[in-house]
């Protein structure tokens, strides 16, 4: 997914997993930690039709954070 999100012109500053395995809804979580990045969590949202949610996340380096769910197929993980 990280290179499909390059074409895309979405920098990808990291990748891991997520609390827990089992989400079972894709998420957009726009980071109100730093500064807004609407057009990327748009673009996102609409990629994977995914809810749109906004989360203090300190600890995350990123302006909007991916949380793939068990609604994505496994062969777009790779």
């Amino acid at each position: 997914i990280a290179a499909s999100l390059a074409t895309c012109h979405i920098n990808v500053v990291g990748n891991g997993l997520a609390d827990k395995p089992d989400h079972a809804h894709t998420a957009v979580i726009v980071n109100s930690s730093y500064p807004a990045a609407p057009y990327t969590a748009r673009l996102l949202q609409q990629m994977f039709q995914a809810r749109l949610l906004t989360r203090a996340m300190p600890d995350v380096h990123a302006q909007v954070v991916l949380l793939l769910g068990n609604d994505v197929p496994q062969a777009q993980w790779s």
